[in-house]
């Protein structure tokens, strides 16, 4: 399956579809909680979640749901504002698919939380029924990240896929802290409010290549979360994307996590 096919009406329509992208983004909160040393409860959650999904069951109980919603709705909602950090030619290659994919994880959140109201409305809309419902996030734009007075995406130029890489990383840096906090939030997750407020304020200059160091603890808490190479390669290869941009992406991140160990 191509990116193109990605977007068709028919794809990711269905729980069993889409259980493979929950669990990637499931596993990672797991991952990013012990890594920290964060207390959760979701190893058996993320486990019943799966299974239910992949019998296509959306009858669930609560906490299940929540989990659901959650990563389904962060997700939905991360696409589009990635795109921003990206320089503008590669954002606008990502466009079609980020739209689709907002759609599609939305409706699946509706389905599962009873929020989901059909129609044109609201499909062309992008469900604003089951984003008002479920608190959708707001993800940070470049300019509410500035350095040296201008947005931090303005000391990363070019058009390279090296400049993407780097773009990608800068925004990542900013954008999957508010991800995680997001389910961290609603799934119980005991994190670190107070150091993931640290991180967003200091990771824009650092990753933007105007800053040489990073607070030690925000320098762990990124290398935690700089493992989501794996959730991009894994997506990548579990729809057979066959995207250069993706494994760019990836390949960028992982040299991350390893400058950062």
């Amino acid at each position: 399956m191509t990116a193109a096919k990605l977007v068709g009406p028919r794809a990711l329509r269905d729980p069993e579809d889409v259980e493979p992208y929950f669990r990637f983004g499931a596993e990672y909160v797991v991952d990013v909680a012990d890594t920290m040393g964060w207390s959760h409860t979701l190893d058996g959650t993320v486990e019943e979640a799966c299974e239910a999904m992949r019998n296509g069951r959306t009858d669930v109980r609560d906490d299940v749901e929540t989990l659901i919603a959650s990563v389904m709705v962060a997700d939905a909602e991360y696409w589009h504002p990635i795109g921003r950090w990206l320089p503008r030619g590669y954002a606008l290659l990502m466009r079609g698919l980020s739209h689709a994919l907002r759609r599609k994880l939305l409706r699946l959140a509706g389905v599962y939380t009873g929020t989901y109201a059909g129609g044109a409305r609201e499909f062309y809309r992008a469900h604003p029924s089951v984003r008002d419902a479920l608190d959708a996030p707001v993800f940070s734009r470049p300019s509410d990240h500035t350095v040296d007075g201008v947005p931090a995406t303005e000391h990363v130029t070019g058009l390279s896929l090296d400049a993407f890489a780097r773009r990608t990383v800068l925004g990542d840096s900013v954008l999957h802290v508010e991800w995680y906090e997001y389910v961290a939030e609603r799934v119980g997750v005991e994190y670190d409010a107070e150091l993931c407020e640290r991180a967003r304020e200091t990771s824009p200059a650092y990753f933007a290549g105007v800053r040489d160091e990073l607070p030690e603890d925000v320098r762990e808490l990124q290398h935690a979360m700089f493992c989501d190479d794996d959730w991009i390669r894994k997506f990548h290869d579990e729809y057979e994307l066959r995207s250069v941009l993706f494994r760019r992406a990836a390949d960028g991140i992982e040299r991350t996590a390893e400058a950062l160990a």
